[in-house]
C-alpha cells in the first residue's frame, strides 16, 4: 500500500488542479491510494451533488419514490450537507429521472400520484438540509413541477445563488405577496426530449414577478416553444426595472420581436449584450419583415455585443458596439445584403473590434470591403456554406 512519504511531494494546492484535469475514474482510483491524495481529489469528488425527489412521465405527472431509493436519496443529501463535505459543493442538480434507478414504468404508473398542490417528503428535506451548502453556486431544476410551497421554500433556503437552471419546470399559480428568488444568472428552457414540452410551459408567466431585480445580471431564455418569451415578459412594464441585467438571449421569434423592442428592452436599462438565437430555422423574407416592424429611434440601452439579424442593427445605436455577430438566417445570407447593412450603420461601427457572419460564400473582395467598413476590427470570423470557402478566421493585431 502507497503511504504519505511515497508520494511526490506537492503542495497541496498543485494537486487540486491536476486532479481538475484528469478523468472521472482516474480521479477515483487515485483518491484511494493515500490520505494525502484522498484529502486532495475531495474538492471535484464532491463538487457535485445531484438529487433525485420524485419520478416523472412525459407528461410531468409525478410519482413519490419507492421507501428505499426515497430513503438513499435522504441519505445521500445528509451526507453532502455535513459539515465535511458541504463547504466543498459547488453544484447541486435536482432531476427527477435518474439513470442510475432502474424504473419498471408499469409499476410506476401504478404507484401514487404525488397532487399538484401537495408536497413531498424529500423535498421538505432537500429544502431543509439545502442551506448548509453554504458554497452552492450553480442550481438545476429539470423537470420539477414548483408548487407555492417549492417556490417559497426555495426562496427562504438560499439568499443569493449565481446560476439558477430551470429546464422543463412548470410553475403552479402563485398569489401576492410573492417570494423573491435571488439569482444572478437566469437560464429557462422548455425543450427536453424526455417530456412534453407544451406542459413544461405552464405557468412560465410567473417567473420575472419571482426574480430580484436587484440580483439578476443575465437572462437566458433559448430552446422555447414560439410563446414562451411572450409569457414570461407579459406586464414585465408593471415590474420594477431589473437595473444590473446586462446580458439577454432570446429565441429568434418574428411574431414577438416588436415587442421585445418597445417593452422588454426598455426595462433594462444596463443591458449591453443582446442575443437571438435559432435564425437558422427562419428565412430571409421572414427576418426582414419582422425587422420592418421594429419602429426606428426608439430609447433604448447602449448595446455593446449584438448577435442576431443584421436587419436590425438601424434599429439600435451602434457606436458602442465593440462585438457584432450577424446571422442571416436559413443557408446563410447573402453577401452584398450584408455589406448594403454595414455600410448602412458604418459611421458607428469604428469601435467593433469582433466581428462574425454567416454568408452563402465569401472572397477576398467581401474580406477587403468588410475590414474597411470595420477600421478597428481586431478579429474576423466568416462561416460559409461553399464547400470551397467553408470556413476563414483572421485575427488581426
Amino acid at each position: 500500500m502507497t503511504t504519505d512519504s511515497d508520494v511526490i511531494v506537492l503542495p497541496n494546492e498543485v494537486w487540486v488542479e491536476i486532479f481538475h484535469d484528469i478523468e472521472f475514474d482516474d480521479l477515483l482510483s487515485a483518491s484511494l491510494t493515500c490520505r494525502s491524495l484522498h484529502s486532495a481529489s475531495s474538492p471535484r469528488r464532491f463538487k457535485r451533488l445531484s438529487f433525485v425527489p420524485y419520478y416523472v412521465n412525459r407528461r410531468l405527472d409525478r410519482f413519490s419514490l419507492p421507501d428505499a431509493n426515497a430513503a438513499d436519496q435522504l441519505a445521500k443529501m445528509r451526507f453532502f450537507t455535513s459539515a465535511a463535505i458541504a463547504p466543498l459543493v459547488r453544484t447541486c442538480s435536482v432531476n427527477p429521472l435518474d439513470k442510475l434507478v432502474p424504473i419498471d414504468y408499469d409499476k410506476l404508473e401504478q404507484t401514487q400520484i404525488l397532487s399538484s398542490s401537495g408536497n413531498h417528503d424529500l423535498f421538505e428535506a432537500f429544502f431543509e438540509l439545502l442551506p448548509r451548502l453554504t458554497s452552492l453556486q450553480n442550481l438545476h431544476f429539470l423537470g420539477i413541477a414548483f408548487t407555492p410551497s417549492l417556490i417559497s421554500q426555495l426562496s427562504k433556503a438560499l439568499r443569493n445563488i449565481r446560476f439558477l437552471f430551470l429546464n422543463a419546470c412548470t410553475l403552479a399559480p402563485i398569489t401576492a405577496p410573492f417570494p423573491t428568488i435571488y439569482a444572478e444568472e437566469v437560464v429557462y428552457l422548455c425543450e427536453s426530449y424526455k417530456y412534453d414540452i407544451r406542459s413544461s410551459e405552464t405557468g412560465a408567466e410567473g417567473w420575472m414577478h419571482l426574480l430580484a431585480s436587484s440580483s439578476l445580471t443575465k437572462l437566458d431564455i433559448t430552446q422555447t416553444l414560439k410563446t414562451t418569451a411572450e409569457l414570461i415578459f407579459q406586464n414585465l412594464a408593471a415590474l420594477p426595472p431589473f437595473p444590473n441585467l446586462v446580458s439577454l438571449s432570446l429565441d429568434w421569434n418574428p411574431h414577438t420581436i416588436r415587442q421585445i423592442f418597445l417593452s422588454v428592452l426598455p426595462c433594462f436599462p444596463s443591458l449591453r449584450r443582446l442575443a437571438f438565437s435559432a435564425l437558422g430555422r427562419q428565412v430571409k423574407g421572414e427576418i426582414a419583415a419582422a425587422a420592418a416592424e421594429v419602429p426606428h429611434s426608439l430609447k433604448l440601452p447602449l448595446i455593446q455585443h449584438y448577435k442576431g439579424p443584421h436587419q436590425l442593427l438601424s434599429r439600435f445605436r451602434v457606436d458602442t458596439l465593440v462585438s457584432l455577430e450577424l446571422d442571416t438566417g436559413n443557408r446563410g445570407g447573402d453577401p452584398d445584403e450584408l455589406l448594403f447593412s454595414l455600410e448602412a450603420c458604418k459611421e458607428g461601427l469604428r469601435g467593433v473590434e469582433h466581428f462574425e457572419a454567416q454568408v452563402l460564400h465569401f472572397s477576398e473582395l467581401l474580406l477587403l470591403r468588410i475590414g474597411l467598413l470595420l477600421p478597428g476590427v481586431k478579429t474576423l470570423h466568416l462561416s460559409s456554406i461553399d464547400a470551397n470557402t467553408a470556413l476563414l478566421s483572421v485575427r488581426l493585431f
